[in-house]
């Protein structure tokens, strides 16, 4: 994984045995997605484990320095910590971006859906959390 700097360039970031399926950052952090396991890393800090999503993560999107979107090949769910993710939407084949407070969702045959404001996501309480990911949406 490198990152492309203005200038023209270009800083390893991340090398790793196992492919990278997609990473998301903002300069400050990046996560990464390795298999169903989203790492974070951040300049002097060790690449950490911040969620298991259970299933291949195929998109990912940052919320905050500390959250971000992600979507498996049947949901899409938000992390804000290390264990805290948790399904929202089930969703096939979902792409995902942020722009501003706006968490726009591309699902493929279906079009696109705009959720927000992002950090409402942050403020859910911990049962609308458990419940969501219980059952998915």
């Amino acid at each position: 994984l490198y990152l492309y700097r203005r200038g023209g360039t270009l800083v390893e970031l991340l090398r790793v045995e196992e492919g990278i399926a997609t990473a998301a950052g903002d300069g400050n952090v990046t996560f990464a997605a390795i298999g169903s396991g989203i790492y974070a890393l951040a300049a002097g800090q060790p690449l950490s484990l911040v969620f298991d999503a259970g299933a291949p993560v195929a998109a990912l999107a940052i919320a905050s320095d500390t959250a971000f979107f992600y979507a498996t090949p049947e949901a899409v769910g938000y992390c804000d910590g290390p264990g805290s993710g948790f399904p929202f939407l089930r969703a096939k084949g979902a792409d995902l971006r942020v722009h501003g407070e706006n968490l726009f969702l591309h699902i493929a045959g279906h079009g696109v859906l705009r959720c927000g404001p992002v950090s409402s996501f942050a403020a859910m309480p911990q049962d609308l959390r458990t419940a969501a990911a219980q059952t998915g949406s």
